[in-house]
């Protein structure tokens, strides 16, 4: 997967009609999403199979599919300013990603996992295997110990977002996600609590949410 990241200045009526939500959308290939971030610049930035780009030969011919296929992104970003000459890319982007036991190292944050974007809790699990890994290192357990209790805590979420993830870039996933997440909404909370970091894992590190 490639993901790209771009900064823009929507219009006044578009920057109030994004205030206080977070938009996902799909398209063919990918997923993305736009949100409000400081002073109301939107944030705007998606994920897309490599082949995908390759096939429509680059960033602008992808934008404007995106924008042909999803007429709310379209609508969002008429008559923006990109506050960038270009998006940040990123490109083979490891997701599913855990790490072994690396000969002693304590490995945290994209280090120690790297969960799909828009279908986990990348920011939690980055807070939660730096807390664990020094109660572990200042209790004197081995870094091989802390490595098995991480996957412990994430590998059933993971393994969710993963298949979530390769889902919504298939034309199938996505004409059942969105039958049935209109039939059937509440779903989403099933699906939220199922690829974040059990409770119990939190309350064991003391990150129990409140």
């Amino acid at each position: 997967m490639v993901g790209f990241k771009l900064h823009w200045r929507l219009t006044s009526s578009q920057t109030e009609a994004l205030r206080e939500f977070m938009e996902l959308y799909l398209f063919p290939g990918g997923y993305g999403g736009i949100s409000l971030v400081e002073n109301d610049v939107a944030n705007f930035c998606l994920v897309v199979r490599r082949s995908v780009l390759r096939k429509l030969g680059g960033w602008p011919e992808l934008f404007a599919a995106i924008q042909n296929e999803n007429r709310l992104v379209a609508q969002r970003l008429e008559g923006a300013t990109a506050l960038w000459e270009r998006p940040l890319a990123v490109s083979s982007i490891p997701y599913g990603y855990l790490a072994g036991r690396p000969s002693g190292m304590w490995s945290v944050g994209d280090q120690a996992a790297v969960i799909p974007s828009f279908t986990g809790d990348g920011m939690s699990i980055a807070l939660h295997s730096a807390t664990l890994a020094a109660q572990m290192y200042l209790a004197g357990e081995s870094a091989d110990r802390y490595h098995e209790i991480l996957h412990a805590h994430l590998s059933r979420g993971m393994s969710m977002a993963i298949a979530l993830s390769r889902a919504m870039v298939s034309g199938v996933g996505r004409t059942i996600a969105l039958v049935g997440l209109s039939i059937l909404p509440s779903a989403l909370n099933w699906i939220a609590r199922s690829t974040r970091i059990p409770e119990e894992a939190l309350i064991a590190v003391g990150l129990e949410s409140r």
